[in-house]
């Protein structure tokens, strides 16, 4: 739908109620479409600049670096998201040790447990 600018005054709530069932709202002046109301997103908690930082617990960590296909895409994209800082609580080894035991994942595990509580 089509509205002139003084129209939009004054039907401004009925415009925006279409605009969020999708309706596609233009207003004009003097004849001209000049802008569209649209929904707008939510906003994004992820953006660049902020201080963002995701904590990953003992094991999103190790499915990340050792079964990445046992984690969804939303956590493959927070994870890789270039703009955030990731942190990682410190586990004591023996824990690490039991939870790539318990998975299943011990033998594969070895090298980069051994890799990170050399870096801890």
């Amino acid at each position: 739908m089509q509205v002139n600018m003084l129209e939009a005054k004054t039907r401004l709530s009925k415009l925006g109620e279409a605009a969020l069932r999708g309706e596609d709202v233009v207003i004009a002046n003097r004849g001209k479409p000049v802008v569209r109301l649209v929904r707008a997103e939510s906003p994004n908690r992820w953006s660049p600049g902020a201080m963002n930082a995701l904590l990953l617990d003992t094991h999103v960590l190790l499915w990340w670096l050792l079964k990445p296909q046992k984690l969804s895409r939303k956590v493959h994209a927070l994870i890789e998201n270039p703009y955030d800082r990731m942190l990682v609580g410190t586990a004591r080894a023996e824990r690490m040790v039991f939870v790539t035991r318990d998975a299943g994942i011990l033998d594969s595990a070895a090298p980069v447990l051994g890799e990170l509580l050399l870096e801890a």
